[in-house]
């Protein structure tokens, strides 16, 4: 019989406090913990062989495997060694690391900065309890604030209750072994050791042996992606082997978040595939071999993920201010399109910490709620980097669903339906890249059997102007065709028996907005910013290929194309899109990479010349000038 009990003594108060009771009946010796009174002489700890304590008013702990007190660590920790909620945990191999996530635990702090007769009783609980009180200089609220909207639980104020819980979800694989958690004053503040990426000491006690190892805390989801295979990862070769994502403890919106699952995964991109941190598109599958969908976090349920390493941006936060301002701008269209949705997470491949990711939703036909019929083509390359117009008949003729330059680099691609079958055809790619850069004749469209929406495209080409995306303007963008339906409910067809279609425009690829523009120099992370790109309107920088095409395609049309532009930049104006709002939406997510102590980690393995800091004054400059220079130019 065993009885594996985790205790503490606090020297100043003679308090024993348990963090941890678990008993089972294994047949062996057990742990038993040695503290037994406080010697009032020496103000010191006495066990029951009398060894005294450090009498310095800390923590002191004293452990026994049967009659002989634990020693130092005799190896390294594996990550197969523990289990974080039945799974392998997130871990560094490097540091011996687990990290744990676990987003209540703001909620400890955000109680503590309210009114001073509740700081008050709140000191009074975590004395008894043997706990160290929040630092004073959170009185003003202002922390609280940040991390109240995060709407985390309560229930784990108290920092004994919260490691009482989190113990029994960390757990040593053999169950004859035992976690013990060293003494540590922060272990009363679970929430600033969260911003403060503060390492727990804890010792793992087994019947071969001890490990030392450290817990840390962290206020984001993480991905573990293990291989299978030996192979290095190089370029884009496929791997094998299996992903977790942990959330967030205790998230009850995490779906099968929780499970292992097999998967392959490569590195995706174009330039940023040669960086240092790599983009990712990883594959579910179930135990056959088979694509399986999984929901991870609020995302939707699917089989197909992208991990976005944010890496060109020294803020972090660009993607995601900007993913979420397409969103709203959508809002106000007659024919909403989305986008991808992405959240943050930390990412480990093979016991290794990679950093911040973004975790994404392709965009795709679940994305855009096609069907069968409809069209989905992806615009990978500039036409001036390699005109591939020539090329649409022969990719026609032999059915396939990319064109490649003579590096083998897709130019575009027919996303949907993915698979060359009936309905597939490059037609009306073919038609809109022509009129976009050859005919400037909307008769080109027609004759195609096309109908573009021209809200949608106004909104596309308005968007990159309030951004400054001038990496979207053709590039990094979808063209959708949907088929369109006569008023009997059948497909519409022309003369020559090809169907009809409604053109959309939509968006991807976020990284270069809000003043950051691409160059070509690796050792900036082929990334510059540009704030003097706040106060001005450059044509295809600013502006999309199609928007220009259809303004010179009707010449006596072309200041109805600007007035309509100028009427929807009111109409986002009024609808509440303003600088503040986009800084309100960064600062949000700069303050969750913040205070969920992921940024400093980030840093820490991706160094920078910035400061993530300046970084984001610099942005939020641009974004207050970028608004001001565009109320004017639009008289608004």
């Amino acid at each position: 019989y065993v009885s594996t009990t985790w205790t503490f003594f606090d020297d100043e108060e003679g308090v024993i406090k348990s963090i941890y009771d678990k008993t089972q009946d294994t047949g062996t010796g057990g742990y038993t913990a040695a503290v037994k009174k406080k010697d009032s002489e020496t103000g010191g700890n006495t066990d029951s062989s009398g060894k005294e304590g450090s009498g310095t008013g800390g923590y002191s702990a004293f452990f026994e495997k049967g009659d002989k007190q634990a020693e130092g660590s005799a190896s390294r920790l594996c990550a197969e060694d523990v289990l974080w909620q039945g799974g392998l945990p997130a871990f560094d191999a490097a540091s011996s690391t687990v990290y744990i996530p676990c987003g209540n635990a703001f909620a400890a702090d955000a109680e503590d900065a309210g009114a001073a007769d509740a700081e008050d009783e709140d000191a009074e609980g975590q004395a008894a309890d043997g706990f160290a009180g929040e630092p004073a200089d959170k009185a003003d609220g202002t922390e609280a604030s940040a991390e109240r909207s995060l709407e985390t639980p309560t229930e784990l104020r108290d920092g004994s209750a919260f490691w009482d819980a989190l113990l029994m979800e960390l757990v040593p694989a053999d169950p004859a072994g035992q976690i013990v958690l060293l003494p540590d004053e922060m272990q009363g503040s679970p929430a600033a050791a969260i911003r403060e990426g503060h390492a727990f000491a804890a010792r793992l006690e087994a019947p071969d042996g001890t490990v030392d190892f450290k817990i840390v805390l962290t206020g984001l989801p993480t991905v573990c992606i293990r291989k299978a295979d030996a192979q290095e990862i190089v370029k884009k070769e496929e791997h094998s082997g299996q992903v977790r994502l942990i959330p967030l403890w205790e998230d009850e919106a995490a779906g099968g978040a929780s499970q292992t699952f097999r998967c392959t995964f490569h590195v995706r991109g174009n330039v940023s595939s040669t960086l240092d941190k790599k983009p990712f598109k990883l594959s579910i599958l179930d135990a056959k071999g088979r694509k399986e969908d999984v929901q991870w976090l609020d995302l939707r349920s699917d089989d197909d993920w992208i991990l976005n390493p944010l890496y060109t941006d020294k803020t972090r936060v660009r993607e995601m201010t900007a993913y979420e301002l397409w969103e709203e701008t959508e809002a106000f269209a007659d024919a909403p399109t989305g986008t991808s949705r992405m959240r943050y997470a930390e990412v480990f491949i093979d016991d290794k910490y990679q950093g911040i990711y973004g975790l994404m939703e392709p965009v795709d036909r679940k994305q855009l709620g096609l069907s069968e019929g409809d069209l989905l083509y992806k615009i990978d390359r500039w036409n001036r980097e390699y005109p591939y117009l020539e090329h649409y008949d022969e990719a026609e003729a032999a059915g396939e669903t990319e064109i490649k330059n003579e590096a083998g680099f897709t130019c575009v691609e027919l996303r949907y339906p993915g698979i060359w079958n009936r309905t597939a055809t490059w037609k009306p790619m073919q038609a809109f890249h022509s009129f976009s850069f050859e005919t400037f004749d909307t008769g080109t469209l027609a004759e195609a059997g096309l109908e573009p929406d021209m809200d949608s495209v106004l909104s596309l080409s308005l968007f990159c102007t309030m951004v400054h995306a001038e990496d979207n303007t053709w590039k990094n963008s979808f063209l959708i065709a949907r088929k369109r339906a006569s008023a009997d409910g059948l497909s519409e067809d022309d003369s020559s028996g090809e169907a009809q279609y409604a053109l959309y425009r939509t968006i991807w690829d976020l990284n270069y907005v809000f003043g950051d523009a691409f160059l070509y120099a690796p050792e900036t992370r082929y990334t510059v910013f540009q704030p003097d790109t706040s106060g001005s309107i450059t044509k295809y920088q600013d502006t999309t290929f199609d928007y220009e095409a259809f303004v010179a395609a009707r010449p006596e049309s072309a200041e109805a194309f600007r007035e309509a532009v100028r009427q929807k930049w009111a109409a986002w104006r009024d609808g509440g899109i303003s600088a503040d709002s986009v800084i309100s939406s960064a600062r949000r997510h700069m303050d969750l990479l913040t205070q969920s102590g992921a940024l400093a980690r980030e840093m820490d393995r991706w160094p920078q010349e910035q400061d993530c800091g300046e970084a984001m004054e610099d942005m939020e400059q641009w974004i207050r000038s970028r608004f001001a220079f565009l109320d004017e130019y639009f008289s608004y």
